[in-house]
């Protein structure tokens, strides 16, 4: 194993949580559910009001509490292909100001298809153009990620080497046109 792996060293320990960010929830197709670059419809965005009752000096008093909801709706029972996804992001790839739904550039680390399994790589996906319109600015930014990733300055932080993008920076181009 030559870097750290994906769950076992690493896993999410950096601290990150999705806070309201599920772009990981509309760039991956998820079969039987979703088709390319359309959210999912499991994903929970928003929020929820509940009422609040306390007792006061006065009697019951009844008050509206508006809650954020975020996550996935079937976090037990999500598909395979959910399961077998890893953010960069919450894995320590890159600052906290970097969080994937600010910048429109999402890491996946790519293994051997097992957590347990070193690093082999990096893919790095952009947001739909209906929430990022401006494909220029993002492959900018996309660039840049991969030019930190591939010199290992990116998550050096917590313990993530160098690593190869997969599909090379060709490949960047062509995907941020899309």
């Amino acid at each position: 194993m030559n870097g750290p792996s994906i769950a076992g060293d690493v896993a999410y320990n950096v601290g990150r949580e999705c806070g309201s960010c599920d772009l990981c929830c509309t760039i991956y197709p998820v079969p039987g559910v979703t088709g390319k670059n359309e959210k999912c419809r499991y994903a929970k965005s928003g929020t929820v009001t509940v009422m609040e009752i306390s007792v006061g000096e006065f009697g019951v008093d009844f008050a509206p509490t508006v809650h954020p909801q975020f996550g996935c709706g079937i976090q037990n029972r999500k598909p395979r292909s959910c399961q077998q996804f890893y953010c960069g992001w919450r894995l320590g790839l890159g600052e906290d100001h970097e969080r994937p739904d600010k910048t429109g550039v999402m890491l996946d680390l790519a293994g051997s298809g097992s957590p347990d399994q070193a690093a082999v790589g990096v893919r790095v996906l952009f947001a739909p153009a209906v929430l990022f319109p401006d494909r220029e600015e993002l492959l900018k930014r996309a660039l840049a990620i991969a030019d930190r990733v591939e010199a290992g300055t990116m998550g050096a932080a917590h313990g993530w080497p160098a690593m190869p993008i997969i599909g090379g920076r060709e490949g960047l181009a062509r995907k941020a046109e899309k």
